[in-house]
């Protein structure tokens, strides 16, 4: 609710979709009705709390679409709301102002006159999406009366219940006040209000400006320091690695075209050099960057050398390759992404090449997203551009990456500095045994497998020797077989433990040897419950962060599992349990004056999607409070099956629900809420 010191909007986020646009005298003026009580307006309707529409829009064929792609936590709400929110000094109830137009009462609070409450004239006005008071108050728009006389406020319109039946048979709006009229058109009270209230606004602002303070163009400006000018380049530097790419060269080439003095700063700024994005295709461009790389290089001399390199070569031996291993023992961090056969002369590089390496992404590209359609009517820089789609054959299935190497690869052994490694794929890979000494794993800190399956006999080879890792990501498959052979207790320092299982039909033989006494972060799918709960039992860890994809819980393991943890923040789960009443009972917490009782007490985030949601709006909704208002939360996800809004009674529910849901988001929680048959796997 709004307070004296909170305008009526605060935290409202709104997009506007109007007949004739976000120009029309309709849009102005509810775009400054809305940013001066709080409100801002956004650019998409997929960031909105409120989507404000008209009810001639609603129906459209793209706008029917698009509500579908939007898949909104927010609410779509007529321009009445606005104007009935303002009249009222307080937000009001968006589920009384759809935009539907079968909800022909909307934006309408009816109350009765000399009359009870009669049931059908309240169930009618509710199902058919306006409000009923039992008595009129401030916000009475229509009084139902069997005598005028009864009710003699010129701001409501006063009707028998008979005539209110003939505009529900009728399926017509209600009439507004005689009075209330703008532009040669009856409009409702709270709209004659505020367009009342606005032209006021206009008649009385007065334009005052400040002096303006100029300055000359002509008038150069004095020389910083060369100290203070380098330090402004590594800034802009360090901006534009946010967006790797071409245009990163570019833009630091830039810096030298400005004036001498820049350029001999830039050029004698080493650590301005350091970082090398290249991004090509073909010969004819790698020509014109040919001599860029070398003049890179030679500015960024002494210092070590950051080098991603994206490029899907025309030709079967890339250049790039043989600038790499020229440069090996100056590069700390190396990004390759290129397709697969181009790596292999890097791969047949002796023992010892990169001394100074710390960081080695490697990214592998399939046979079949190399081929270019010149017919898709693009270049072959946009065709191979990341942004651009275009489809190529996956029917090959998985393959071994990497398959005519047979030997031991060693190029990156004696790397003394090496912590990070991360390899990848465009495509589905199979780990190739051959490459099980491709780094002296142990030193690693940080080790991702996440997009390349290992082999059961694989993993076993190599989860001993990450004796220092402290993130691991693994994927597995049932290439050699589905049970892993013994290796022995392992007791290994992570911290945080990625692991998907998909094809491993016994994956309590990969867990159960490890144990993992430092864990605060687990991100495990397709195991059972059992995998899960003796993981725990053995390593005793406590969790900051649990993510469960189609681990297949049950509420009695699930609820035992979550007792020991009261350090979770983050709780995901997606398809690993029915979302039922007594799992929401057993989230809720009791606030007693002294304490706070129940589980998970310093839960932040909470994600619950599943195809099986069975329970209660209510239960959701006293659950989140008994959060929302004690503990840190500030983020929730939660998917129900649609068929909850069938019925008019329903819908007229449900709206009552995505009010309390668009009021906890503009309160600031994070709150998504989904109505959806297929139920989607959030990201």
């Amino acid at each position: 609710m709004a307070t004296s010191s909170e305008p009526i909007f605060h935290g409202v986020l709104y997009h506007l979709i109007l007949h004739g646009g976000s120009t029309t005298s309709t849009a102005l003026a509810l775009r400054r009705l809305l940013d001066e009580h709080g409100g801002t307006e956004v650019d998409s309707p997929r960031k909105a709390t409120r989507v404000i529409m008209e009810a001639s829009q609603y129906e459209k064929p793209e706008t029917v679409a698009a509500l579908k792609h939007w898949r909104m936590s927010g609410v779509v709400v007529t321009p009445e709301w606005v104007y009935s929110s303002i009249e009222a000094g307080v937000k009001r109830p968006s589920q009384y102002y759809s935009a539907d137009p079968k909800l022909f009462f909307s934006s309408v609070v009816v109350s009765p006159g000399d009359l009870s409450s009669p049931p059908v004239l309240q169930r009618t006005v509710t199902i058919l999406g306006g409000q009923w008071l039992g008595a009129p108050t401030a916000q009475t728009t229509h009084c139902i009366s069997t005598s005028a006389s009864h009710h003699t406020d010129t701001d409501s319109v006063t009707m028998s219940p008979q005539s209110f039946l003939e505009f529900v048979a009728r399926k017509e709006r209600l009439p507004q006040p005689s009075h209330c009229v703008v532009g040669g058109r009856k409009v409702s009270r709270a709209h004659f209000f505020c367009f009342a209230l606005l032209a006021q606004k206009v008649g009385s602002d007065v334009q005052t400006k400040a002096p303006v303070v100029s300055v000359s163009e002509s008038r150069p400006l004095p020389y910083l320091p060369y100290e203070v000018v380098a330090e402004i380049f590594l800034v802009f530097k360090r901006e534009s690695l946010a967006t790797p790419g071409p245009s990163f060269v570019r833009s630091l080439l830039k810096l030298t075209h400005v004036c001498g003095r820049w350029r001999l700063i830039a050029h004698y700024t080493a650590e301005l050099w350091t970082d090398l994005h290249l991004d090509f295709h073909s010969k004819r461009p790698y020509r014109r960057l040919e001599n860029i790389v070398t003049q890179w290089v030679e500015r960024s001399s002494p210092r070590a050398l950051s080098v991603y390199v994206r490029s899907i070569y025309s030709r079967a031996h890339n250049p790039v390759i043989d600038f790499i291993v020229a440069n090996s023992s100056r590069i700390r961090a190396l990004r390759l992404e290129l397709p697969e056969g181009h790596f292999l002369p890097l791969l047949r590089q002796p023992s010892g090449t990169f001394p100074s390496l710390e960081k080695l992404t490697l990214v592998v590209i399939p046979s079949s997203a190399t081929d270019y359609d010149p017919y898709e009517g693009v270049s072959r820089a946009e065709y191979f551009d990341p942004e651009f789609v275009h489809a190529h054959d996956d029917d090959a299935g998985p393959q071994i990456m990497w398959k005519d190497v047979r030997t031991p690869v060693s190029v990156f052994h004696n790397t003394p500095l090496m912590r990070s490694f991360f390899i990848k794929s465009a495509g589905m890979f199979i780990f190739n045994p051959s490459l099980l000494r491709l780094i002296s794993w142990n030193t690693l800190t940080d080790v991702d497998f996440g997009h390349v399956a290992l082999g059961i006999l694989d993993a076993a080879s190599l989860l001993p020797t990450f004796t220092s890792a402290r993130r691991l990501v693994l994927r597995m498959d049932s290439r050699q077989g589905s049970f892993m052979p013994l290796i022995g207790r392992t007791t290994l320092p992570i911290e945080e433990f990625h692991w998907c299982g998909y094809g491993v039909i016994d994956d309590a033989s990969v867990i159960a040897p490890l144990v993992l006494p430092r864990l605060k972060y687990l991100d495990i799918r397709d195991v059972v419950e059992d995998t899960l709960l003796s993981l725990h039992s053995r390593s005793a860890f406590k969790l900051e962060t649990l993510k469960l994809t189609f681990c297949y819980l049950t509420f009695a393991g699930f609820s035992a599992l979550l007792r020991d943890m009261s350090s979770l923040t983050v709780l995901e789960l997606s398809k690993s349990i029915t979302i039922t009443d007594d799992l929401l009972e057993f989230l809720v917490l009791v606030h007693d004056p002294a304490t706070i009782r129940g589980v998970l007490p310093r839960l932040e985030r909470l994600q619950l999607i599943t195809g099986h949601a069975h329970f209660s709006e209510h239960l959701m909704m006293r659950m989140i409070t008994s959060r929302w208002i004690h503990t840190p939360l500030v983020k929730v996800r939660l998917s129900k099956s649609n068929r909850v809004v069938d019925t008019p009674v329903g819908q007229a529910e449900h709206r009552a629900v995505l009010d309390w849901v668009v009021g906890l988001v503009e309160a600031g929680l994070e709150f998504e809420y989904s109505l959806t048959e297929i139920c989607p796997i959030f990201g």
